[in-house]
């Protein structure tokens, strides 16, 4: 018979122990950090435009500034427009990859 906080300690104490391992290997070089080639993380932000410059591809939706990858369409986007933004952080920038205009039709 099995304790179940007696098991879950156990499980604890392994799990530390194999961070230490891990991080030990990897401050010996033997072992890369992990997601280390992981793609940027993505985001989705939603809201209105409070500012465009078509001129420099940057737009300002809410408060968050961002930069619209090459292939993003910039027909239709004006200040007040509202927006749906599929998005990677991108060094310090935040890259606009994908935009949709939301209809203000309500149903």
């Amino acid at each position: 018979m099995v304790h179940a906080r007696c098991l879950a300690r156990e499980t604890q104490l392994q799990a530390i122990d194999l961070r230490s391992q891990s991080a030990a290997l990897r401050a010996e070089g033997r072992v890369e950090a992990p997601f280390a080639d992981a793609s940027p993380p993505t985001s989705v932000l939603a809201g209105q435009v409070a500012a465009f410059d078509a001129s420099t591809r940057t737009m300002t939706v809410g408060a968050v500034d961002l930069v619209l990858a090459e292939g993003v369409s910039l027909e239709g986007l004006a200040p007040g427009v509202s927006v749906t933004v599929i998005c990677r952080q991108r060094d310090e920038q935040r890259v606009a990859t994908e935009l949709m205009i939301r209809s203000s039709v309500l149903w």
